[in-house]
């Protein structure tokens, strides 16, 4: 299996990226895992329906443009199921097992399409609240790398 990891916007700060890097090298000893970012559009504090829409149409357009060919993906959300970190490992050795590539998606400050979330295998969640875009990303990648330290039978901080 390869993660593939696609999210709007990029990580401007040095923390962000020092941590996703960090992540990404440990993750190297499990299992391939690669980060994809697409430009966010501007947002500006009041928008229409329509322009919300044209938006996450075209955000959403994008992230699907770069999940690799054969790939199933699933989509972060706060409305998507709530696993702990046990069931990320069951889910991540399913994948696995099926030897399926996997494409996980965080969308931008608007979330995601209805469309993308309909075409998705499946929607996902840290909780009912929202977090800012780098801290989901870093907690998407260490919740993978715990997994896979479960799936491993090797200690982590529980």
């Amino acid at each position: 299996m390869k993660l593939q990891i696609l999210a709007v916007g990029s990580l401007n700060e040095p923390f962000w990226r020092a941590a996703q890097a960090e992540y990404l090298k440990r993750l190297s000893r499990y299992l391939p895992v690669t980060v994809e970012e697409i430009a966010d559009l501007p947002v500006p504090e009041r928008l229409s329906d329509a322009e919300k829409n044209r938006v996450l149409e075209r955000e959403g357009n994008a992230l699907l443009g770069k999940i690799r060919q054969g790939t199933q993906y699933y989509c972060l959300d706060s409305h998507g199921k709530e696993l702990s970190s046990e069931d990320w490992a069951d889910w991540l050795e399913t994948r696995q097992m099926d030897g399926t590539n996997t494409a996980l998606l965080i969308g931008g400050s608007l979330g995601l399409s209805d469309e993308v979330k309909k075409g998705a295998k499946g929607l996902l969640s840290f909780g009912p609240m929202t977090l800012p875009h780098g801290l989901a990303r870093i907690v998407l990648l260490e919740q993978v790398y715990r997994g896979c330290r479960i799936l491993r039978h090797e200690p982590y901080h529980k």
